[in-house]
């Protein structure tokens, strides 16, 4: 998989990631364990988080763009697509992925005339 993945608990804290958080995010797996989401990506406050496990129930989906930060203290321009999945009770599920290297909409428009 591309994207780092994140497994969060019911308070937003991370228990679980991907292969991939160490080349996206910078941090081990073992540190991210139970690290607020807010850390990560600060757009998420916990008043969004709870707002997210209500609105993801059944089959909804969320996709996102937010600001993501980085192990070293950097940042990117991240697409974070949230949904549900049923690990231990339901667990929402973070898939982020860097999209710093994206050609803007208006360039792949002119670029296809």
């Amino acid at each position: 998989m591309y994207d780092a993945v994140l497994i969060l608990d019911d308070n937003g804290h991370v228990v679980d990631c991907n292969e991939r958080v160490p080349a996206v995010l910078g941090h081990s797996r073992e540190e991210l364990w139970d690290v607020p989401v807010t850390e990560l990506i600060p757009g998420i406050t916990p008043q969004i988080f709870a707002k997210m496990k209500t609105g993801l129930h059944g089959d909804r989906r969320v996709l996102v763009n937010a600001k993501c930060h980085r192990k070293d203290g950097t940042t990117f321009s991240g697409e974070v697509g949230a949904g549900l999945v049923n690990l231990i009770g339901e667990n929402i599920v973070l898939a982020i992925r860097n999209i710093e290297k994206r050609p803007p909409v208006k360039a792949i428009v002119h670029t296809a005339s």
